[in-house]
């Protein structure tokens, strides 16, 4: 929940425990498996290179040291694996990573060629399993996919999504789980990269459309990747030389990012977003422009064109017009307010002069 949340201090803070209990009990694979998701989280994060390298060579002691299963440590070996080979692809080490990529291939090889005996765990409290082994085999073709595209292996990157693609196609013919909803997103995401770099612009709508179709699908998708959605389209208009387009798009992801910045800290104050009394306004010079902000419950925040803020009128096309037309309004009404009080009072002040006369006549007489 605290990487859903973003909050990755908490993440960090409950995986060590869990990794310190483990060791207490003496249970090495789950230990293992609190120590490499630390790590995930460490990436997620982040954090420094030294500190997230530190935490890659003890679970690489850890891991060839493991006794247990061959199915669990060749599971083990994977997750660390997978993790090695984004850490350099995040540094920028991308030659650095052919090694890891080939013994990470070599280890989804043995996987799929272990029994169901060799898989299972060796006791009860070591049930927990990472990923399934079809899934895994998906997860590896992504990480290829993203070597193969910073290494400049476009055809390459390509084989490697169809293939995983397809593997996907079959596993959620038999069980749709949601991560293979958001491997499948990621891989359509790079895809249309790919094609946008190599400059197959038709192929590469094709592909956006797809994402495009994935996320009206699922709500919760849609709320985490609606900005690179944005980026696509807006790669996509420079690509077709629309420039227009392109600021238009751009802008769009950087409101979606602040928007869901601004949430995520008020959420982490104990504060929440209600869908039913929040409205959305697009302040931009070409006038109104619409956009379709959705909550994870799959509400569409209504838009409107101006409000009102701390006394001041904000419209959608920008500048002061109506502003200066609110407070000459504003103070017209305040003017007329203290013309009739003035009025009201020399009515009474005169009613009282006339009154002393009167009074002072007739104790005369």
């Amino acid at each position: 929940m605290g990487v859903s949340e973003l909050d990755y201090a908490s993440a960090g803070t409950l995986l060590q425990m869990g990794l310190e209990y483990c060791h207490i009990q003496g249970v090495a694979y789950n230990q293992l498996l609190f120590l490499l998701s630390k790590i995930m989280v460490f990436l997620l994060e982040g954090r420094s290179a030294a500190e997230v390298q530190a935490l890659l060579n003890q679970a690489n002691q850890s891991v060839e040291q493991y006794n247990g299963a061959q199915g669990q440590k060749e599971h083990l070996r994977v997750f660390y694996l997978v993790l090695l080979v984004v850490h350099n692809l995040n540094s920028g080490q991308v030659k650095s990573v052919k090694p890891a990529l080939k013994q990470l291939q070599q280890s989804i090889q043995n996987i799929t060629q272990l029994s169901e005996n060799e898989v299972n765990p060796s006791s009860m409290s070591e049930m927990f399993a990472w990923l399934p082994r079809d899934q895994l085999c998906v997860l590896v073709y992504l990480v290829s996919v993203m070597h193969s595209m910073q290494a400049g292996y476009m055809e390459k990157a390509q084989k490697y999504t169809d293939k995983a693609l397809l593997q996907i196609d079959k596993l959620k013919a038999e069980d749709n789980a949601s991560i293979l909803s958001s491997l499948q997103l990621m891989l359509l995401e790079h895809n249309a990269m790919c094609h946008l770099i190599i400059g197959s612009k038709t192929q590469a709508i094709k592909e956006i459309s797809k994402v495009c179709q994935l996320l009206q699908e699922d709500s919760k998708l849609l709320q985490a990747h609606r900005a690179q959605l944005h980026t696509l389209l807006a790669v996509y208009s420079m690509s077709m030389n629309n420039s227009e387009a392109a600021e238009i798009q751009f802008n769009a992801a950087l409101r979606v990012e602040r928007f869901l910045a601004r949430k995520r800290a008020l959420e982490k104050k104990g504060l929440k977003v209600n869908p039913g009394k929040t409205e959305l306004m697009v302040s931009s010079k070409g006038g109104q422009e619409e956009v379709n902000l959705q909550m994870e419950d799959g509400t569409v925040l209504s838009q409107s064109s101006e409000f009102n803020y701390l006394g001041s009128v904000l419209a959608e096309e920008g500048g002061t017009e109506k502003a200066v037309r609110q407070r000459v309004k504003e103070a017209w009404y305040f003017l007329r307010q203290e013309n009739t009080f003035k009025s009201q009072n020399d009515d009474i002040q005169d009613s009282g002069q006339a009154c002393t006369a009167i009074w002072g006549r007739s104790l005369v007489t």
